[in-house]
C-alpha cells in the first residue's frame, strides 16, 4: 500500500564516507524513462488566446470572476458570469457557488437560493450561464444586483503540481507548483524552478555536474495585436492608457538549494516573427540572508514586436542539470494594461500567504484512537491564518475558520474583524480552537480546515477606470484567493511532516543508523512503518537490503528487527508501506524509535520536510558509535523526517503481548501461499495459534499437529486478503508467517 507524497530530490554521485548524516538536495523519483525524449516533446496547440488583464497566483481552485449578471437585467433570464482566465467548462458541468452578498443587501434566503452544487451552459471559452439542473432546464435567476461577490469553481477540481493548462502549455516544462519550496510567499502557491524535469528526473543523468537550460514555464499565447504603446511617463488614475506591464515576485532558494553566481532565471518574450526575445534576467547569489525574501519585477510590453496576436512570455532556468538544485519560486504574475512604472503596486489584493495546517500541536497526523484518548492535549490552542496586503487602500479584514469532519460535523466556526497594517504588508490572526466540539466516532476522521477572508466592500477590488464616465467598467474582483482548504487525518499513523519534502537526510556509511523518535499516546499494535526513501547525490540503490529497526525508548534494544528492500518507487507522490514480520505492542506513554541500519558505503536517504521542524526527534549512529540528536548539531537544518509508525486501529494483538526475545522466534513453512481454500502449515511440534487480519483483529484460534494429521487450516471462512498466522509450542517457542487468502 502507497500514500500520497509530494516529495523532490535530486542526485550527484560522491564517494566520500560522512562523519555523520546531512541533508542533501533531493531527486522526486526515479523513473525508468528516455528523458532525451522528455526534453523535445512538441508544445501542445493552444486552447485560445488568452486576455487581458490576466491574474495568476498558482494557488486555487476557484475562477477570477470579471462580473456575474443578468444578461438582460430581468429577474426571467439565468444569472451569466464572466470569467478572467478561461474557464474550461463544457455543458452540464457541475460547479460550487458560494456568496458573500453586498452588504447593502444580506439576504440569507437569496444566498440559500444562490450558492451549493449548480451547472453551466457555455456561452463562450470565458462566459456562462448558471442553472439548477443538469439538463440546464431551470434556471438560477438574478434579482437586481445582488451578487456582489461569489467564489465559483468547478466540482471536482483540486490544487495539481502541474501549472495550470487553460493558462501555461503543457510543454512538459518541468516547472512545478509548490507549496514547500517558497519561504515568506505573498500568496501561498508559487512555481518552483529547479533542475529536474516533471517526472522528477534530472535533466543530465550522466554529467553530475552539468549545467545548461533546467525548467521552463511558457504562457498560452496573448492577442495583443489592437493595443498601441503609451510610452507617457504621467499615469492618471482615470485616463485610459495602452501600457503593458507584466509583473510578478521571484524569489531564490527558498528552502531549496540556493542558485550562485552564473545560475539564472530568465524571461523571454516571444515576437511576431516568432523569435524569443530575452527581456529581463536575474542572477544566483551566495547571499543566504536574501533567499527568504520575494523581490518585485515588472516588465513593459511596449515594443510593436510584441504587440501581435500570439504574443507568449516565457520563464526559462538556467543551473546544474543534475537534480533539484538552482531553485528558483515564482508568484502573483499580473498582466494588464493602462499601468505604470511610476505606480508599480497596482495589483490590489488580499491574499492567503500561510495558515495552520494541523489541528494538532506535535503531529500532523495521528490515529484516531490515540488521538480521542485526550484529545484536548493534542490539539493546538488556536488556528492562525496570515495574509498579504497588495497595496489595497483598506483598514479592516473578516477573517473566518470552519472546521468540518467527514461524518458532516461542524467542529468550530469563528469570525473575527481584523485591523490591517499599511501596503504591501503582512498581518495574521488566530483564534481559539476549542476541542471539545470534536466527537469521538469511533471511526477515522478527516478535519477539513476552511480558512477565509470574509469580503467587505470594495475589498479585493481594483480601483483603475476606464473612464471618468464609467468608472466601474474595470473593477476586477480578486477575492478568488480569499479561500483556502487543509485538512488533518486521524486515521492509523503518526506523521511530523505534511508530505512535501524540499530535502534529503541520510548517511553513505556502512552501519549507520537513522531512528525517528515517538510517543504511543494509547496501548496498541505497530504493523507497519512508512517510508519515503529518496535518491539524492548517489546511485541507484533500488532493491537493495536494508534492516528496518524498532527500538526502546533509550535506543539500547532492539525491539524488532528485519530486512526489507529499498524502494524507491516510480512516481512523484508515494511512500512505500512496509509490514513488519511480527506486530509489535506498544505500551501507551511509552518513546519508541523507528528506523533502520544500512551496511553499504553508499548514500541512502529519505525524504526532508523544510516546513515542520521536529529534528529534536532525529537521532542517528555511524559504523557503531553512540546515538546523536541531530538537533544538537552545529548549523543543523531544521525538518522533519518523512517516517510514519502505523497502527493497528486500536486493535491489540493480545495474544503476543508478552514479545519474546528474538533469538526465540522462528518462521512457520506454509503450502500452498496464496491459498484459496485451505492451507497446510509445516511443523514437527504441536502448535496453538492465532490468526490476525493485517490490522490486529483476531480472526481464527485452534491447535495445529502433523502427528494427529491436523495440519490442515481452513479458510472457507476468511475474507480475501493477507493474514498473520501466530504459534506456539509446548516450549513456548514463538512461530510467525504470513499468507495471503485469494
Amino acid at each position: 500500500m502507497k500514500r500520497s507524497l509530494f516529495v523532490f530530490l535530486s542526485c550527484i554521485f560522491c564517494a566520500t564516507v560522512w562523519a555523520q548524516p546531512k541533508l542533501y538536495p533531493l531527486t522526486r523519483s526515479l523513473e525508468k524513462k528516455d528523458n532525451s525524449a522528455l526534453r523535445n516533446v512538441a508544445s501542445t496547440p493552444f486552447l485560445s488566446t488568452l486576455k487581458l488583464p490576466f491574474v495568476h497566483d498558482f494557488y486555487t481552485t476557484y475562477f477570477p470572476i470579471d462580473t456575474i449578471y443578468n444578461r438582460s437585467g430581468s429577474s426571467s433570464n439565468p444569472i451569466t458570469c464572466t470569467t478572467q482566465r478561461l474557464h474550461g467548462l463544457k455543458d452540464g458541468d457541475g460547479i460550487n457557488i458560494e456568496v458573500n452578498l453586498d452588504a447593502t443587501v444580506q439576504s440569507p434566503a437569496l444566498s440559500a437560493s444562490l450558492e451549493g452544487t449548480k451547472y453551466v451552459k457555455v456561452l463562450s471559452k470565458y462566459t456562462f450561464e448558471i442553472y439548477n439542473d443538469q439538463a440546464l432546464a431551470t434556471m438560477v435567476p438574478q434579482t437586481g444586483d445582488t451578487l456582489k461577490y461569489a467564489r465559483i469553481n468547478k466540482i471536482g477540481s483540486m490544487i495539481t503540481n502541474i501549472p495550470d493548462t487553460l493558462s501555461f502549455y503543457n510543454d512538459q516544462g518541468g516547472a512545478l507548483v509548490s507549496p514547500g519550496y517558497a519561504k515568506n510567499p505573498i500568496s501561498y502557491y508559487c512555481v518552483t524552478f529547479d533542475g529536474l524535469n516533471e517526472q522528477g528526473v534530472p535533466y543530465n543523468l550522466t554529467n553530475a555536474l552539468a549545467k545548461g537550460n533546467t525548467d521552463k514555464l511558457t504562457s498560452q499565447p496573448f492577442n495583443l495585436k489592437n493595443y498601441s504603446p503609451d510610452n507617457s511617463s504621467t499615469f492618471i488614475d482615470y485616463l485610459p492608457s495602452d501600457s503593458i506591464y507584466l509583473s510578478f515576485f521571484y524569489q531564490h532558494a527558498g528552502f531549496g538549494d540556493s542558485p550562485d553566481l552564473n545560475d539564472y532565471l530568465y524571461l523571454y518574450f516571444l515576437d511576431k516573427n516568432g523569435v524569443w526575445n530575452e527581456v529581463w534576467s536575474k542572477e544566483g547569489t551566495s547571499d543566504l540572508a536574501t533567499s527568504g525574501t520575494f523581490s518585485y519585477a515588472m516588465i513593459p510590453i511596449k515594443d510593436p514586436l510584441y504587440l501581435h496576436d500570439a504574443f507568449q512570455f516565457k520563464f526559462q532556468s538556467y543551473g546544474r542539470q543534475s537534480g533539484s538544485y538552482d531553485v528558483w519560486n515564482v508568484g502573483n504574475m499580473y498582466m494588464n494594461t493602462g499601468r505604470t512604472i511610476n505606480n508599480p503596486f497596482d495589483h490590489k489584493d488580499i491574499c492567503i500567504s500561510d495558515f495552520s495546517k494541523s489541528i494538532l500541536k506535535d503531529y500532523t497526523a495521528m490515529p484516531y484512537q490515540h488521538f480521542f484518548t485526550n484529545q484536548t492535549a493534542f490539539i493546538v490552542n488556536e488556528l492562525f491564518v496570515e495574509f498579504t496586503n497588495q497595496s489595497l487602500d483598506v483598514t479592516t479584514v473578516y477573517p473566518r475558520f470552519h472546521l468540518h469532519d467527514n461524518l458532516g460535523n461542524n467542529s468550530i466556526t469563528t469570525s473575527n474583524t481584523e485591523s490591517f497594517p499599511v501596503p504591501i504588508s503582512r498581518d495574521s490572526y488566530s483564534s481559539p480552537l476549542v476541542p471539545s466540539t470534536l466527537t469521538n466516532a469511533n471511526k477515522p476522521l478527516y478535519i477539513t480546515h476552511d480558512y477565509v477572508l470574509e469580503d467587505n466592500t470594495l475589498i479585493d477590488r481594483n480601483y483603475k477606470y476606464q473612464s471618468s464616465s464609467n468608472k466601474n467598467n474595470l473593477l476586477l474582483d480578486f477575492m478568488s484567493n480569499n479561500k483556502i482548504t487543509t485538512g488533518t487525518t486521524l486515521y492509523d499513523y503518526y506523521a511530523y511532516d505534511d508530505n512535501t519534502a524540499e530535502s534529503a537526510f541520510g548517511s553513505n556509511a556502512a552501519g549507520s543508523k537513522i531512528a525517528l523518535q515517538y510517543k504511543a499516546e494509547a496501548m496498541d499494535t505497530l504493523t507497519d512503518i512508512d517510508i519515503a526513501f529518496a535518491q539524492s547525490k548517489g546511485g541507484n540503490l533500488d532493491g537493495l537490503k536494508i534492516y528496518l529497526k524498532v527500538w526502546n525508548s533509550d535506543k539500547t534494544i532492539e525491539l524488532r528487527s528485519q530486512i526489507i528492500t529499498i524502494d524507491y518507487v516510480n512516481a512523484i507522490n508515494c511512500y512505500t508501506r512496509y509490514f513488519l514480520e511480527e506486530p509489535l505492542i506498544l505500551q501507551a506513554g511509552q518513546v519508541y524509535h523507528i528506523g533502520y541500519q544500512q551496511n553499504f558505503n553508499m548514500l541512502l536517504t529519505l525524504g526532508f520536510d523544510r516546513n515542520n521542524d521536529h529534528t529534536d526527534k532525529i537521532f542517528y549512529s555511524v559504523s557503531g558509535g553512540s546515538w546523536v540528536n541531530y538537533s544538537t548539531q552545529p548549523a543543523v537544518v531544521t525538518g522533519s523526517l518523512m517516517m510514519h509508525p502505523v497502527f493497528s486501529k486500536g486493535e491489540i494483538l493480545l495474544s503476543i503481548q508478552d514479545q519474546p526475545v528474538l533469538g526465540q522466534k522462528k518462521s512457520l513453512e506454509l503450502y500452498p501461499n496464496p491459498a484459496s481454500d485451505q492451507i497446510t502449515v509445516v511443523s514437527q511440534d504441536e502448535l496453538s495459534y492465532k490468526v490476525f487480519s493485517l490490522y490486529g483483529l483476531l480472526i481464527d484460534t485452534g491447535t495445529l499437529s502433523i502427528e494427529k494429521n491436523n495440519n490442515v487450516l481452513s479458510l472457507q471462512n476468511y475474507a480475501s486478503g493477507m493474514y498473520i498466522i501466530v504459534g506456539s509450542d509446548k516450549n513456548n517457542n514463538t512461530y510467525t508467517a504470513r499468507f495471503i487468502k485469494e
